[in-house]
């Protein structure tokens, strides 16, 4: 779970803590996902902007009916084209 203090919204905390979690998840060999509450518009167009990609929805059992299905999001590995290069990342020179 991943929290920032609304008061240290605009600092870039959200961003920092974000990418230290799934580069960690990473060297672990792990695909990093996380289950996002839909309303959380803000954490959602922070994932999205890091490239995050929704990738389903669910209501668990704890989750009220009243309220959005959570958006299932992971950080998809970035595809290698042919030339090992990272779809991503512009190819430099030879």
């Amino acid at each position: 779970m991943l929290f920032v203090n609304p008061a240290a919204t605009g600092r870039g905390v959200g961003s920092l803590l974000l990418t230290t979690a799934a580069d960690h998840a990473r060297t672990l060999g792990r695909t990093p996902v996380l289950d996002v509450v839909s309303e959380s518009a803000r954490a959602v167009a922070l994932y999205e902007r890091h490239g995050w990609q929704v990738i389903g929805r669910t209501r668990p059992p704890w989750l009220s009916d009243d309220r959005e299905p959570l958006l299932l999001m992971a950080l998809l590995p970035t595809p290698v084209d042919r030339s090992g290069t990272r779809a991503d990342q512009p190819a430099c020179p030879r």
